[in-house]
């Protein structure tokens, strides 16, 4: 008598069904993913952009400090005061750069508000600086987060015009 029967082994693996399942299941987990990835790059930029408005504010804050302190003669640094209550020709010295200054504040061009932020502007995908675009018009600089929409993810800056008053602050985040 023949103890040794061959049993059929049934095959093993997985049915079609199953692996369309698995593939369906992954599809819907990295669509969710992706979007939530979108949604961190957003919410950078937009933190970003919010970073930039905080500098700008004080620097141009810190840079009028200067200035007053320069014209009151409290500013023992060399050399000899150069900023006045002036439409032109005033500078101030911070961290060892000159900030071109008006009416007591920054300017609203890269010698001026980007120079005492120390913002670095993109020049080249070799060199990306601080991933920033910087616009002039008249009074107002406008600072742009790379990656949002121009003019949509940016902060502005206006200079004083006159004696007495202050500089203007406008940031937009609506689609970083």
């Amino acid at each position: 008598m023949d103890t040794h029967r061959k049993t059929v082994n049934p095959q093993s693996g997985f049915t079609l069904i199953e692996l369309i399942v698995v593939l369906v299941l992954i599809g819907i987990l990295s669509a969710l993913a992706l979007s939530r990835f979108f949604s961190f790059q957003q919410e950078a930029r937009i933190a970003k952009t919010q970073a930039i408005y905080g500098a700008v504010r004080e620097a141009a804050n810190l840079a009028s400090s200067v200035c007053i302190t320069d014209i009151a003669g409290l500013n023992p640094t060399p050399p000899a005061p150069v900023c006045a209550n002036a439409a032109v020709g005033n500078t101030v010295v911070m961290s060892g750069t000159a900030v071109s200054m008006t009416f007591l504040y920054p300017t609203a061009t890269l010698a001026g508000i980007i120079a005492s932020t120390q913002l670095v502007p993109f020049v080249s995908t070799s060199n990306p600086g601080d991933n920033i675009s910087v616009t002039t018009a008249g009074s107002t600089l406008t600072i742009n987060t790379l990656g949002g929409t121009v003019g949509s993810c940016s902060v502005t800056y206006t200079a004083p015009t006159a004696i007495n008053t202050s500089p203007g602050y406008g940031i937009n985040t609506s689609a970083c």
